[in-house]
């Protein structure tokens, strides 16, 4: 999609359905990962965000101090039916870790 194609995507009126599946999937990431995070770093934030291109995606957005895992199989568990894990600093020196899910929301022109 090229950006001329992107402008009249956002332009265009168009309905979103959330498809329950893939919602469920984000909400256990989100479960899994608040208490994982949460456990080593209680000023960290954890959110869920809709991608701001329209095109389905929901993520899992976390900043902290530092990623600390020892329930590995946990950490799996929450990223395994992502379709993407991005892990990098910050400028203030903190880490943001980005789990992707797309297909959340199905969006039909009206």
């Amino acid at each position: 999609m090229d950006l001329k194609d992107l402008k009249q995507w956002l332009e265009t009126p168009k309905t979103g359905r959330v498809n329950p599946v893939k919602m469920q999937e984000v909400m256990n990431a989100y479960d899994i990962i608040h208490k994982i995070i949460l456990s080593e770093d209680p000023d960290a934030t954890i959110e869920v965000a809709e991608g701001a291109l329209q095109l389905g995606s929901v993520s899992v957005k976390i900043v902290t101090a530092a990623v600390t895992v020892y329930d590995t199989e946990m950490f799996a568990k929450a990223t395994r039916n992502a379709s993407n894990f991005q892990v990098y600093p910050t400028i203030d020196d903190r880490v943001k870790l980005d789990i992707l899910f797309e297909g959340v929301i199905e969006y039909t022109p009206i």
